[in-house]
């Protein structure tokens, strides 16, 4: 079956002169062609979706590195983040940086505020919480949620110093005493 564009209403309203552009005739053939390649990259589009890094619960290495310079001192814009990081080796450009900082804030990692024309960004997730959710994944993860499995990992990747095993050890017996209350 065969059919011209005098027996398909032009969407919009386009003018007759568009259809200089189309062929005249137009096979149901053409047509499921068409949807075909349109079905099979509407199915790419899906894959690639399911093909993407799956969202992290914690930060990326970037984000991180930004959430330690804001720790250290904020707020600060996003030209001073940028030469931050550039002085940690980490030279980005300036899009990039806004984006991330604006994901960040999505994340709620950080708030952004005005000050003129420059906005500002802080830390809105303590160092400790940042840590403490890391740590913890690496420890559910890694080592099955086993403290002491943590500690003789470290122990054996780390050269530590008396002074820090002194540390440590005042730490463990507070621990200890904590726990016996």
């Amino acid at each position: 079956m065969e059919f011209s564009l005098a027996d398909v209403a032009r969407p919009n309203g386009l003018p007759a002169s568009i259809s200089l552009l189309v062929p005249q005739k137009i096979s149901c053939s053409d047509i499921r062609r068409s949807l075909s390649s349109m079905e099979l990259e509407d199915r790419c589009l899906y894959e690639r979706a399911e093909m993407a890094r799956p969202k992290s619960i914690h930060p990326t290495d970037l984000e991180l590195q930004i959430l330690k310079c804001l720790w250290e001192c904020s707020p600060m814009s996003v030209r001073e983040i940028r030469e931050t990081l550039s002085q940690a080796g980490r030279d980005l450009a300036h899009t990039s940086v806004i984006t991330t900082l604006n994901v960040m804030v999505g994340k709620k990692y950080l708030t952004r505020s005005m000050q003129g024309k420059s906005c500002l960004f802080a830390p809105k997730v303590s160092r400790e919480a940042v840590s403490e959710g890391m740590l913890g994944d690496v420890v559910q993860r890694v080592f099955d949620g086993s403290a002491k499995a943590v500690m003789l990992s470290l122990f054996e990747s780390t050269e530590l110093d008396p002074a820090e095993l002194k540390e440590l050890r005042q730490i463990l017996d507070q621990k200890t005493k904590e726990q016996q209350k």
